[in-house]
């Protein structure tokens, strides 16, 4: 029997908190939020999957397509079809792809070549990409890698150090997002319900360049 007390994810109310904080994510790029409330009412998932589903609740549906490229690739499909019947398949046609932050520079530029980055007409089509990380912090000095940001939602200059984003991430998304309006948008994210959003329109500089 279930306890009582346990709070159960309720695909309305719940959805809506974490829709209601991506799109504050994106209009404050940089700015560090929390789904963890939401995520630990899975609990019989691991909590990467936890966030996972959450992100996959929220936003996917039989209409987009996925791409998932991290550990438990195949258990990880099959469950977020199962939960919400979006399409699977390559990241070259993915309007959503899930990566593990921590993957090697090669894999990262092997990814984001594939990507789709919009076109003039349709700048909209660029891929968003969820990317899992160790940890975030606005504080400089914070360990790992650091970054200074500018642009629209963003109040003189931001600042944000990323455990767990190896610089090659920033540096292939430079060079997607330079003829704006085509590009990706970006969501990192944490096992324990950290979640912040750069948008291709946040430029970002390595801390001390």
């Amino acid at each position: 029997m279930p306890n009582v007390k346990e709070q159960t994810f309720d695909r309305v109310h719940d959805t809506q908190f974490i829709y209601r904080q991506l799109l504050d994510a994106f209009a404050r790029p940089g700015q560090i939020s929390s789904i963890a409330l939401n995520s630990t009412k899975l609990s019989s998932l691991s909590p990467l999957q936890a966030m996972v589903t959450c992100f996959a609740m929220t936003l996917f549906d039989g209409e987009v397509s996925i791409s998932i490229e991290m550990e438990d690739k195949q258990e990880l499909e099959a469950y977020v079809r199962q939960q919400t019947f979006s399409r699977i398949g390559p990241a070259s046609e993915a309007d959503y792809v899930i990566a593990k932050g921590s993957m090697g520079e090669d894999q990262i530029y092997d990814l984001l070549s594939k990507l789709k980055n919009g076109t003039l007409i349709r700048p909209e089509d660029g891929a968003t990409v969820f990317i899992h990380v160790d940890g975030m912090d606005a504080n400089k000095g914070t360990e790992g890698n650091c970054w200074t940001l500018t642009g629209p939602g963003i109040q003189d200059v931001g600042t944000l150090c990323v455990q767990g984003l190896p610089k090659a991430w920033i540096d292939e998304r430079t060079k997607l997002n330079a003829e704006y309006p085509l590009g990706i948008d970006m969501v990192l994210f944490t096992e324990s319900g950290q979640l912040t959003a750069l948008p291709r329109t946040t430029i970002m500089r390595e801390e001390g360049v």
